[in-house]
C-alpha cells in the first residue's frame, strides 16, 4: 500500500523495508553507485506514494538521499536508519497530508462541499473521482493560492466576470494566483491573443505573484481561494476607487509610465467580432469629424493603453468594449450604441460613472446569425445611419 496510507512512521518503515528497492550498490561512503540509480529512485519514490505521485515531492530534498537512508537501516544495526528517514521522509508525508483541493483545468475536486458561485468551474465533491484524480501524476503547490481562469480570450469579459470580485479580494490579502488561460481558435482569431490578458495580470497583480499553469497538468494545493462570480461593480461600495487603481497601476507599469494627453476621438465598431457590428459606417463623416475607426482587440495590451490614454472621445457598440472604460476619465465624452433597446452594460455594472456618459438606441438594425442572448435583437448588427451621425454630431459640440 502507498506511504499516504500508513498510520504512522513505524508502518512507512516497514512499508520501505518490504519494498522491493532496498538493495542497491553503495560504494565506502554510502553513496548510490548503481548506474540504474535515478531510475529506481523515481520507482522507488512512486511506490512511496502511489503510482504518479513522485511529482508531489519537495523537490529541495535528493531522491538519492531517502534510498541511501534506506540502505543504511538495512544494514545499520545501530538503529539510527529509522530517525534518518524518518526526517527525510516528512516532509513528503506533510505534503500529502495537506492536499485538500485538487484543480485540473476547470475540474476542482475538494472531500469538502464548496459554496462558491462561479460557473466558469466545476465542482467535484464525489470521493471515487477524488480518488481517481489524487492518483494521477500531480504538481504539489504547498501553500494558500487564489485560481483565476479565462478560457475564452475576452479580456472584457473576463474582467466582469471574474477578475474584478477576484481583485477586490485579492487586494486586502495578497496571495500567490493560478492563472489558467486558453483560448479556443475561434475566438484567438476573433478576439486578438492571449499576451493582452496576461500583460493586464502582470500590471495589475504583478509577475511574482503568477503561476501561469499549462493546460495539461493538474495541481494541488493545501488550501484555495475560489473568487466568486458577477458582473456588477456596485455592489462594492469602494468599486469606483479600486477601478481608478487598477488604471493606475496599468498605465505606471511600463518604462516610461503611459501620461494622458487626451485629443482623440475613436469609434470601436466591433467589426472584427460576430455579433453586434457597425454596418455601412460613412467613412467620410468620420474623417469630416475626425473620427478614427480601430479595432482595439488587435492590438497589445500596451498599445490599447496607449490609444485609450490619448482618447477624449470614445464612440463604441455595447458588449465587453465597456471594459475599456476603466482607461478613461470623467473628461471624456463616452457614446455606447445599443440595439434594439438599451440593455448598457456600462449602467448596469457601474462603469458609467468613470466619464461622461451617454446611450443611444437603434432600431434599424440587422439580425445576426449567430445570436446568444435570451432576445436576438440584442445581438443584431447596427446601420450606421442618418441618425446615429446626429447623434454623434450632439456627442461632439
Amino acid at each position: 500500500m502507498p506511504v499516504k496510507n500508513a498510520k504512522n512512521y513505524d508502518e512507512i518503515i516497514n512499508l520501505i523495508q518490504e519494498s522491493e528497492y532496498g538493495v542497491l550498490n553503495v560504494n565506502a561512503k554510502g553513496e548510490i553507485c548503481n548506474q540504474t540509480w535515478y531510475s529506481k529512485a523515481k520507482t522507488f519514490l512512486m511506490f512511496l506514494l502511489g503510482k504518479g505521485q513522485e511529482s508531489k515531492i519537495n523537490n529541495e530534498i535528493k531522491v538519492g538521499e531517502v534510498l541511501v537512508e534506506f540502505y543504511k537501516e538495512k544494514n545499520s544495526n545501530k538503529g539510527q536508519g529509522n530517525f534518518e528517514i524518518n526526517k527525510l521522509l516528512k516532509p513528503y508525508i506533510n505534503a500529502l497530508d495537506t492536499i485538500k483541493f485538487i484543480v485540473n483545468v476547470v475540474d476542482i475536486y475538494s472531500r469538502e462541499k464548496i459554496k462558491v458561485k462561479n460557473r466558469t468551474y466545476k465542482f467535484i465533491h464525489n470521493e471515487s473521482a477524488y480518488r481517481e484524480i489524487e492518483s494521477r501524476e500531480i504538481t504539489h503547490i504547498p501553500e494558500t493560492c487564489y485560481v483565476l481562469t479565462a478560457h475564452h480570450g475576452n479580456l472584457g469579459h473576463f474582467f466582469h466576470d471574474n477578475f474584478i470580485q477576484f481583485y477586490i479580494m485579492w487586494r486586502l490579502n495578497k496571495k500567490k494566483v493560478l492563472v489558467s488561460i486558453k483560448t479556443s481558435s475561434m475566438a484567438a482569431s476573433q478576439l486578438g491573443n492571449d499576451d493582452a490578458m496576461i500583460d493586464f495580470l502582470k500590471c495589475v497583480i504583478g509577475s511574482e505573484f503568477l503561476i501561469m499553469a499549462e493546460y495539461d497538468k493538474i495541481y494541488s494545493f493545501p488550501n484555495l481561494i475560489i473568487p466568486p462570480e458577477g458582473r456588477d461593480l456596485k455592489i462594492y461600495k469602494n468599486y469606483l476607487d479600486v477601478c481608478k487603481e487598477i488604471k493606475f497601476k496599468c498605465f505606471n507599469s511600463f518604462n516610461p509610465a503611459i501620461k494622458e494627453n487626451r485629443k482623440k476621438r475613436i469609434l470601436y465598431g466591433r467589426s472584427e467580432l460576430e455579433r453586434k457590428n457597425l454596418l455601412d459606417v460613412d467613412e467620410a463623416f468620420l474623417k469630416e469629424n475626425d473620427i478614427g475607426q480601430i479595432n482595439l482587440s488587435q492590438y497589445s495590451f500596451y498599445e490599447q493603453l496607449q490609444i485609450l490614454s490619448t482618447t477624449q472621445v470614445f464612440i463604441y457598440v455595447v458588449g465587453a468594449g465597456v471594459f475599456n472604460l476603466l482607461f478613461l476619465d470623467n473628461s471624456v465624452k463616452v457614446l455606447e450604441i445599443n440595439p434594439f433597446k438599451n440593455n448598457s452594460w456600462a449602467q448596469m455594472f457601474g462603469m458609467d460613472k468613470l466619464c461622461q456618459f451617454e446611450t443611444y438606441v437603434s432600431i434599424n438594425i440587422k439580425l445576426c446569425d449567430t445570436p446568444v442572448q435570451g432576445e436576438p435583437e440584442l445581438d443584431s448588427h447596427i446601420y450606421f445611419d442618418q441618425d446615429m451621425k446626429q447623434k454623434i454630431q450632439s456627442l461632439l459640440e
